[in-house]
């Protein structure tokens, strides 16, 4: 404030020493207004009292609930360095860790909330680390108490950053009874006979071991020994003082505590590793007194106030290096491309039509231009002549309004597995058209098969919005974002690691981090400029195929090389040249492949590729950036498959000002992603390099994916609830339904709100207020790359296919909203199609249950079901229900699910649990037939089972199978596998039952299916919007199956059997519970009925592998 005062009068202020540190930062693009643009307040917890909860009146965690079901608690909170910035001055490594002394405090406070005064024992098992502007979800779960009154607990974290992020538990231990308060010590102080130990340069000493404590945790004030006795005054530092209170015992109070230790043992940075008999008698202490005793392995503390009063007590604290810490932090964040199968295509599309060499020549002979071209990207081909060749039909396409409607497949062989890195890299700048013009261009890639090149027009026409599939023995996969396993640490690179490019940028960030952990790095780059301490650099062009052999020729002790060079040419698809492709291609293309060459024989630990998402996803204006990080990813492919070092990490954008990554940063902040920090990027950096995935995607988003996710996010993206409709859920039926009745001038005025809506959300306005519909596009800040944005929320919010210059040619908003008024004529106010007849079922059924009449609902949806048109034998269908792959793996037997006979249910249900067996066995699923618009139903209980058995056939394919069935569909699976094995003699390898019904059916044991019935029927339609998501087809089909299920099972099937039944009662009324039954094998889940296939996914997944193990592998199948 005093230097503003001065620089306001006319005094001249230096403030760059004032802002030493900071980051520069983009100014919006469009010119500043009269308004607010202080910082916000940060989050503040709301009376979690409205939501059934009650105030944990904790710093850290802000609410509390008692579990019904076994007296438990939850407490929950949530953590950042903006809402807790005196964590910022804990970091070990760089990295900010949240101290053990702040789980213990966690621990300590749900110990409280469940009546447990000690917490019996506690061990840190994953570090949390706590990047700039993260949003951290905390947990602490306390489980039911024991006859001893002894309770598990756990202490787990979640970012709200990342994507679909797992919860990760970071410590687990027990909590107990309290101890009696010991009598309160000694007063004298300093203790008599105790000499002091000098701390002149403590701090600094721990400095050195990796651990650096900032002002709040320098607490430390003097210790003194005595024999083998030690002792140590501590205190919490002004800034912190205020907030004792509000603690058990403050983290940082406790950790100057456990520091004295470290002082005294030669400056070693040791950190709490677990805790074993804590007590804390008195909370909010601001000064301790401490006195412990060391082991070899352990250390016993207590503490008392300044007056003696005892304020805590520990048994045993064991500590540990801060390198033995196995730092997961980053972990979450590693994403994998992986190719999904998908649903077999119907076979009757039509042949393509080949573009030809002579695109023009093609059209002009054509008699009618069809939905989708097909053009071929030539393979063998140096990388710059394919690129050149795309380009120039990209732009030729894009040029030509006889196929605005029509789709461009570009058809490749390799591309997708590294087999033809120029391919690839054609991949990366269609990706980026795509992004740039979507539903243009489609890219393909298949193996060469016969069937795969039959498949291709079947695949084609059933695409949808899938912008890039991929064909493999007839077989069409799409491309998804999944998590990738968490890795073990690598054993630390022993040599010099070259780093290209650098001397600034990312490659100066990583020189730095690599220096700090004690490699020698080289650092290349065309005009070197300064580099940090410890690191030599040289200068050397990467696109010069000779400098770089000379380069790694001269490093004798090379063990790493980390490629991060690379230079910007930015421009949408329309406007690129083959130079300004070649521009980006050399430094970063071309640099990869020498160095792959110059050290394929060099026996190297770590060949590391800096590529970008925009290879993968594409990216709009960045068409020749995307081509040369596609390329790097399938080089990294290429080697992995020559067994050699390869990992090509695909970063999302970062926070600071790094030179290449800065564009990144603006242009990729409107698709929802979030920028990384440094010391996340680090930790990222370190978890990606000991994976053995050749292509590591690396990057944060703003929140959960929710609404118009994109494909390659699905994988990735929970089921949400819809929300009310913005700018963005405008569709052509919504906005048709808005504007018919209206005369022309309400229709411009409803078209031009939703123009300046679009407007300013690509402009980054939080209001549509901020944009003046008279002034022009350029004047409110817009280029080519936000144009091409526009124009696509648009198009596809009204229907219609814009020209690219439409921002341009309409330099108005509101002359572009009178403009597409005119454009939508007459449809504009077109009615919508009546509902169809069936939808008036569903509506009197769903009513007479609200209503009350469950009964006469059933009855309608029986006679419904009655009225459909059914099968005797699965003969009679022209083709069976396909069979679904969810995930797949080469451990045997797979896992083969049914669809639940509900009105939601199918082979989606089971994908939670599929997850977590990707890579280990095949999971499949079989849907049930008569769910699907069009299709038969079973007309009898055996013709029920049979064409569930057919289907099973088919998917197995001759392999040994275990049968799946959550819910009802366990029923199924029983009846199912009795049929199999008495009539074809197929006995599965077992039958796992998820919290399913009783499947027998003798008297006094026969389960109500109709009250069953009632129970989903009526939980279904108090779901927000459930009414809503089903039609006549699935509630009649669900009425069919669940009549039948009582008679299907005939033959008792002699594979093993699995019960697994829900430790916890949620919906399942009491009557149903009562009729589970002992299968050969009986197991529990901690979990609900519903969310053992959701939440509880992973649990029920060990539980069947559990089973697995123990019982199915030890009994061979009979066939």
């Amino acid at each position: 404030r005093a230097l503003a005062a001065l620089h306001v009068t006319g005094a001249a202020v230096d403030w760059s020493a004032f802002v030493a540190g900071g980051v520069t930062v983009d100014l919006p693009t469009y010119a500043f207004q009269p308004r607010r643009y202080w910082p916000r307040g940060g989050l503040r917890t709301g009376d979690p009292t409205g939501l059934g909860l009650v105030p944990a009146e904790h710093p850290i965690l802000g609410a509390a609930v008692r579990l019904a079901d076994d007296g438990g608690a939850l407490l929950t909170g949530r953590l950042s360095l903006a809402a807790h910035p005196w964590l910022a001055d804990h970091r070990v490594g760089g990295a900010v860790l949240f101290p053990g002394t702040g789980f213990l405090e966690l621990a300590l406070r749900a110990a409280d909330e469940v009546g447990c005064g000690r917490v019996e024992e506690l061990a840190l098992e994953v570090p949390l680390v706590l990047a700039e502007g993260d949003q951290v979800a905390v947990q602490v779960r306390v489980g039911a108490a024991d006859t001893d009154g002894v309770r598990d607990i756990g202490v787990y974290s979640r970012s709200l950053g990342l994507l679909d992020a797992d919860w990760t538990r970071h410590a687990a231990g027990t909590l107990g009874p309290a101890h009696p308060t010991p009598t309160p010590a000694d007063q004298a102080w300093p203790p008599p006979g105790a000499t002091e130990v000098a701390l002149d340069d403590c701090y600094d000493r721990l400095t050195a071991s990796g651990t650096e404590y900032g002002p709040v945790f320098r607490g430390l004030r003097a210790v003194w020994r005595r024999g083998e006795e030690f002792f140590a005054e501590v205190a919490l530092p002004e800034p912190a003082r205020g907030a004792a209170g509000g603690y058990g015992i403050h983290p940082a109070l406790l950790d100057a505590a456990v520091q004295a230790h470290a002082v005294v043992d030669a400056g070693k940075g040791l950190l709490p590793f677990s805790w074993r008999g804590v007590g804390l008698h008195a909370g909010g202490a601001s000064l301790l007194r401490v006195r412990w005793t060391a082991t070899d392995d352990a250390i016993a503390l207590t503490a008392a106030d300044a007056h003696g009063v005892p304020v805590l007590a520990v048994d045993a604290l064991v500590l540990r290096s801060a390198a033995a810490l196995r730092s997961t932090g980053a972990r979450d964040t590693l994403l994998g491309l992986d190719w999904v199968r998908t649903a077999p295509a119907p076979s009757t599309a039509d042949p393509l039509t080949p573009l030809g060499l002579d695109p023009f020549a093609t059209l002009d002979a054509l008699a009618e231009i069809p939905d989708a071209l097909l053009a071929e990207i030539a393979g063998g081909e140096p990388v710059a002549t394919t690129l050149a060749r795309v380009l120039a039909l990209l732009q030729t396409w894009l040029a030509d309004e006889r196929v605005a409607d029509t789709r461009l497949v570009l058809l490749s062989r390799g591309a997708t597995t590294g087999a033809d890195l120029a391919a690839a890299a054609a991949w990366g700048l269609v990706r980026s058209a795509q992004a740039e013009h979507p539903g243009r261009f489609l890219l393909v890639d298949h193996d060469g098969t016969d069937a795969s090149r039959a498949a291709l027009p079947a695949a084609v026409a059933a695409a949808g919005d899938e912008p890039q599939l991929v064909l493999r023995d007839g077989a069409t996969h799409v491309a998804r974002l999944t998590r990738l396993p968490a890795p073990d640490p690598a054993a630390p690179w022993d040599g010099t690691v070259l780093i290209t490019g650098g001397t600034g940028g990312l490659g100066g960030v990583l020189a730095r981090h690599l220096v700090g952990r004690g490699h020698r790095v080289v650092v290349a780059s065309r005009r070197p400029g300064a580099v940090p301490e410890g690191v030599e650099a040289v200068a050397c062009d990467v696109s010069d195929r000779d400098a770089v052999h000379a380069l790694v020729a001269g490093i004798p002790e090379l063990t790493a090389v980390v490629h991060a060079a690379g230079v910007l040419d930015d421009g949408v698809v329309d406007q690129l040249t083959p130079e300004r492709l070649d521009t980006v291609l050399s430094p970063k293309a071309d640099g990869a492949w020498y160095l792959h060459e110059a050290t394929r024989d060099r026996g190297l630990a770590g060949f590391v590729l800096y590529s970008s998402v925009a290879g993968v996803m594409g990216s709009p204006g960045q068409g020749n950036y995307a081509a040369a990080n596609a390329y790097l990813d399938a080089l990294a492919a290429q080697r992995h498959g020559l067994g050699l070092p390869a990992t090509s990490l695909a970063w999302g954008p970062w926070t600071s000002d790094l030179g290449m990554l800065a564009a990144d940063t603006r242009r990729t902040r409107a698709s929802g992603l979030t920028p990384i920090g440094v010391e996340q990027g680090l930790a990222m950096f370190d978890a990606a390099t000991a994976s053995d995935h050749p292509l590591v995607v690396l990057l944060r988003t703003a929140g959960p994916l929710t609404a118009n996710v994109p494909p390659l996010f699905r994988a990735l993206a929970p089921t949400a609830r819809r929300t009310a409709a913005g700018a963005s859920d405008v569709t052509p039926d919504t906005l048709r339904d808005r504007l018919r009745g209206r005369d022309a001038d309400e229709r411009r005025r409803i078209l031009r709100e939703l123009v300046v809506a679009h407007t300013a959300a690509v402009l980054g306005h939080d209001r549509a207020d901020d944009v003046d519909p008279t002034q022009e596009f350029l004047e409110l800040g817009f280029e080519s790359l936000l144009s091409v944005q526009l124009r696509n929320q648009l198009a596809e919010a009204v229907g219609l296919r814009l020209p690219t210059t439409v921002i341009f040619d309409q330099p108005t908003p509101t002359r572009l909203a009178d403009w597409l008024h005119d454009q939508l004529g007459d449809h504009a106010a077109a009615p919508v199609p009546s509902a169809p007849a069936e939808d008036t079922v569903g509506r009197l059924f769903y009513r007479a249950v609200h209503d009350g009449h469950l009964t006469e609902a059933l009855g309608l949806l029986k006679a419904v079901a009655a009225l459909r048109p059914s099968f005797e034998t699965p003969a009679e269908l022209d083709e069976l229900p396909a069979p679904v792959t969810l995930v797949d793996g080469p451990a045997a037997p797979q896992l083969i699910c049914i669809s639940s006979p509900v009105v939601v249910g199918g082979v989606h249900q089971y994908m939670n649990i599929a997850t977590h067996f990707r890579g280990l066995r095949k999971v499949m699923a079989v849907p049930l037939a008569g769910f699907a618009t069009g299709e038969l139903l079973p007309a009898t209980p055996g013709a029920a089972a049979r064409v569930v058995a057919e289907c099973v056939l088919e998917a197995s394919d001759g392999e040994p199978f275990v049968l799946v069935g959550h819910s009802t569909a366990g029923v199924i699976a029983s009846a199912v596998a009795g049929l199999l094995e008495h009539t074809w003699g197929v006995r599965p390898a077992g039958v796992a039952l998820l919290d399913t019904l009783s499947r027998h059916h003798g008297s006094g044991d026969v389960a109500d299916y109709t009250a069953m019935t009632r129970n989903i029927v009526t939980r279904f339609e108090q779901e927000e919007g459930g009414a809503a998501q089903v039609d006549s087809t699935r509630l009649s089909a669900m009425a069919r199956w669940l009549n039948r299920l009582p008679d299907m099972e005939r033959e008792r099937t002699t594979a093993p059997v699995l019960l697994l039944r829900c430790g916890e009662v949620a919906d399942t009324p009491p009557e149903q519970r009562a009729l589970l039954t002992a299968g050969d094998s009986i197991r529990t889940l901690h979990a609900t009925h519903e969310s053992l296939a959701q939440e509880d996914a992973e649990q029920t997944a060990q539980r069947l592998e559990e089973w697995l193990q123990d019982t199915v592998l030890a009994v061979p199948s009979g066939v």
